[in-house]
């Protein structure tokens, strides 16, 4: 096995979904949480047309994956607070955790489609590895269900609700430091109608 095969199965230990940050540059940078999933060897992500992170592949077919176990990061890239300021080969990156380089195509395009990636670099940003906090995933877990608000059917938004709510009572027991992002999921929850 070669080093970069060693790093892979490092940050993806097992076959499954991770969520990194996505970085692509083409129409513009930008930085966005994506689901990897990860079957065997391969490595793809399911992106939909409608975004900047699809028109971006297109143009220029090449992403950074940025691992990192910060929360708060993926809330910032959910809303596009997450301000591109530091690149590699003109791709956006994050200086924390591992940073991976790929290129990126597609056998088929569709909406969504299925992009999936070459590594061939990656760089290691920090030693610092904060304890595991529950919180965290939950955060994450929030988004994925806010990325999703539009396409649940009636059914879905009954069955997901209650799980919604219990993410953010534990994000406001385990991490209170970011109930104010918490905050911000509500009132878009309330603006849809929906009652937490």
């Amino acid at each position: 096995m070669d080093y970069i095969t060693d790093i892979i199965n490092l940050v993806f230990p097992y076959d499954g979904i991770y969520e990194v940050i996505l970085g692509t540059n083409g129409e513009k940078p930008n930085l966005a949480p994506i689901g990897i999933i990860k079957s065997g060897n391969v490595l793809k992500s399911k992106i939909y047309r409608n975004t900047i992170t699809f028109s971006n592949l297109l143009k220029f077919p090449k992403c950074s994956i940025n691992i990192v176990s910060d929360s708060n990061l993926f809330f910032n890239a959910f809303f596009d607070e997450l301000k591109p300021n530091t690149f590699l080969e003109d791709l956006p990156i994050i200086n924390q955790g591992y940073t991976l380089l790929a290129n990126c195509y597609y056998e088929k395009l569709d909406d969504p489609s299925y992009f999936f990636y070459k590594i061939y670099f990656y760089r290691k940003n920090s030693d610092i590895y904060p304890a595991f906090n529950r919180g965290n995933s939950m955060l994450i877990d929030l988004l994925v269900h806010f990325s999703r608000l539009d396409i649940y059917t009636k059914e879905d938004l009954e069955k997901y609700l209650p799980i919604i709510k219990y993410e953010i009572e534990i994000i406001r027991k385990t991490m209170p430091n970011s109930f104010k992002n918490v905050e911000k999921l509500i009132d878009l929850l309330t603006q849809k109608g929906l009652k937490i």
